[in-house]
């Protein structure tokens, strides 16, 4: 006799945390039918998620791990391919939306059956929050969240991370993967937008609060940088001796401009003892070549154009040569924000060149500029800066940047001495 249908994350990895694979398994299915798999989460900004798939059963389980669908938003055997494919709606189905209402924290999947009725479900993508002690830091001009893990493991280093401009991003759920896995983490937001420059020593004044208050003066620290958080991580690393390593998501090769009144802006982004750091400088020709694109912008051609005219020797180059701890470097070749993997490749050349050997590279297919840890539907692929101005996309395509941030945090992980599994 066939028990009744049941929904829920595959066997090998129930208690799993959400940066592991996490398939859907459906068993005691009819065989010879088609099944709507539809999933629902509620975000915190309170907008609505949401993916469709159609499956063909052939036997009693569905594992999207071994599973293509037929029809919906991701083709191909993809694990995860029911949450990554997952785009906004504004038109829930009324009946997930009262599931949703009451239980607002869960993934909401309905299975629509020809031969076993509908079917649902609430699942859960645990980030590991009830394994790490979360604390708000505002010390010393310092603002950030601090995580400490509830259980301690010897030799597990600590880590801070400095996230993309953009305002406020505490990348909490990326460090609560890290401090389940035993890590203490200290995200640090920083406020450069709107023509203000941030002084270097912000962050340095952040490692000595961290040394001082919560991991003594001889733990293993690790600075993991996104995007312009890198530019920030090479440079508290050239005038610090404590760092033991960089790990630079979409990196610069140079320090850039602030945002000011715009990418031609001459506002410095950072300082140094006062005084503003150099920066590449915007050049003839990059608006022409911006003119000629159509939404969405690829501002990847800009920045490119700048390099091409940039001197070998311009202080706004990152000596990261002279960085004595590791640099692991990790980006995507279709980079449409900045060219991070031609940026990657000439730190490496440069470092190379002049006597460091500590230093890596990892270039993955087909994604773009959101490298970091696999928390979130990749789907958007475009975003408007300023809120009410134009579209600029970030590159590639959903699936790839779902396996890229996959490839990325996995190579982040082994770096740090910890795997997907602990």
């Amino acid at each position: 006799m066939i028990g009744p249908v049941t929904i829920g994350p595959h066997a090998a990895s129930p208690a799993g945390l959400a940066d592991r694979d996490q398939p859907l398994l459906l068993r005691n299915l009819r065989p010879g039918q088609t099944i709507r798999v539809i999933s629902l989460m509620l975000a915190a900004d309170r907008r609505f998620f949401s993916s469709v798939q159609m499956f063909r059963i052939t036997d009693s389980e569905l594992n999207t791990a071994k599973d293509a669908p037929i029809a919906g938003s991701y083709a191909g055997v993809e694990p995860d391919g029911y949450f990554w494919s997952m785009t906004e709606t504004r038109d829930p189905p009324r009946d997930m939306l009262s599931a949703l209402a009451s239980d607002p924290e869960a993934m909401i999947v309905r299975t629509d059956t020809e031969k076993d009725g509908v079917v649902c479900a609430h699942m859960r993508r645990n980030f590991g929050q009830g394994l790490a002690f979360p604390r708000d830091i505002h010390e010393d001009g310092v603002v950030g969240k601090l995580l400490t893990p509830a259980r301690h493991i010897p030799g597990r280093a600590a880590v801070i991370m400095i996230p993309g401009a953009g305002g406020s991003n505490f990348q909490t759920l990326p460090a609560y993967l890290l401090a389940a896995r035993g890590f203490t983490v200290l995200s640090l937001p920083y406020y450069g937008l709107d023509g203000l420059s941030i002084p270097i020593e912000y962050f340095s004044r952040a490692i000595d609060l961290l040394r001082r208050d919560y991991i003594g003066k001889d733990r293993k620290l690790v600075v993991l940088g996104i995007s312009r958080g890198a530019e920030a991580a090479a440079m508290v690393a050239l005038q610090r001796d404590d760092i033991a390593g960089l790990l630079l998501l979409s990196p610069s090769s140079v320090l850039n401009s602030g945002w000011g009144t715009g990418f031609r802006s001459a506002v410095p982004a950072w300082t140094l003892h006062g005084s503003a750091l150099p920066f590449m400088p915007s050049v003839e020709g990059e608006d022409e070549v911006m003119r000629a694109q159509t939404p969405p912008y690829r501002t990847r051609a800009r920045y490119d154009l700048r390099l091409d005219k940039l001197a070998v020797d311009d202080p706004a180059r990152i000596p990261f040569e002279t960085i004595r701890g590791d640099v692991v470097l990790l980006a995507c070749d279709q980079d449409e924000i900045w060219p991070s993997a031609r940026m990657s490749a000439e730190i490496v050349e440069r470092a190379r060149r002049r006597g460091k050997r500590n230093v890596a590279n990892f270039v993955f297919p087909g994604c773009g500029h959101d490298l970091g840890a696999p928390v979130w539907p990749t789907t958007s692929r475009d975003y408007r800066r300023p809120a009410d101005g134009p579209f600029f996309t970030l590159g590639g395509t959903a699936q790839a940047a779902w396996h890229g941030q996959k490839a990325a945090w996995s190579v982040l992980l082994k770096y740090l001495g910890a795997s997907e599994e602990n």
